[in-house]
């Protein structure tokens, strides 16, 4: 009877051993919910993290094509607006002359460039005349590096309501309606500072 007894409760021991040596089934789905909630909150942060790269990098393009414009394009024009000799003109020759922004043979053109500068048109009367795209109002600026971003920017010229001699300019950068990127300046023609 003992033997009997005794090998009753190894199989008993032996039995409850392998029931508790594994997994229920309760423990393993909770295993794999907190897994799967675990992977999704980590794929979803490295998403999202992809997508601002990607805006960033956006917004860095049409940062660097509306700072290109306003360097190539708008600040030149005020450069050498009413330029006459020296640095301003395109030819190497004018590099060593000294800047000049009225005809000195000409005093008709010296008395016009005086009395712009008095009433403080000067920004005025560059804007004008419609010379390389540079005027006031709207402008949309095309850039090849832009070309399939569907990335589109406007510049806008104003002028400054207090002085004539000073003009805002102003960029957007638009995608799917949305602003990306903003600049805003204000800018003097150069030749403001022989007004004095």
């Amino acid at each position: 009877m003992r033997l009997i007894a005794r090998g009753k409760k190894r199989r008993a021991r032996n039995q409850q051993a392998r029931q508790e040596s594994g997994q229920t089934l309760h423990e393993v789905l909770i295993a794999s919910s907190i897994l799967a909630i675990t992977i999704s909150g980590f794929t979803s942060g490295i998403i999202r993290s992809n997508q601002i790269t990607h805006q960033a990098s956006l917004r860095k393009a049409a940062e660097s094509v509306m700072a290109n414009d306003l360097e190539s394009t708008v600040k030149r024009r005020f450069y050498t607006f009413r330029c006459r000799q020296g640095p301003c003109q395109a030819a190497t020759a004018e590099n060593d002359k000294s800047l000049m922004y009225y005809d000195r043979e000409d005093s008709d053109d010296k008395q016009v460039f005086i009395s712009l500068c008095k009433a403080r048109d000067l920004a005025s009367e560059l804007l004008s005349e419609n010379k390389d795209d540079v005027t006031t109002g709207e402008q949309t600026i095309n850039s090849s590096s832009l070309a399939n971003q569907d990335i589109t920017i406007t510049r806008t010229i104003s002028l400054d309501d207090s002085n004539n001699n000073q003009a805002i300019i102003e960029y957007e950068a638009e995608k799917d309606s949305e602003v990306i990127a903003t600049i805003k300046t204000t800018l003097v023609p150069n030749a403001v500072h022989w007004c004095s």
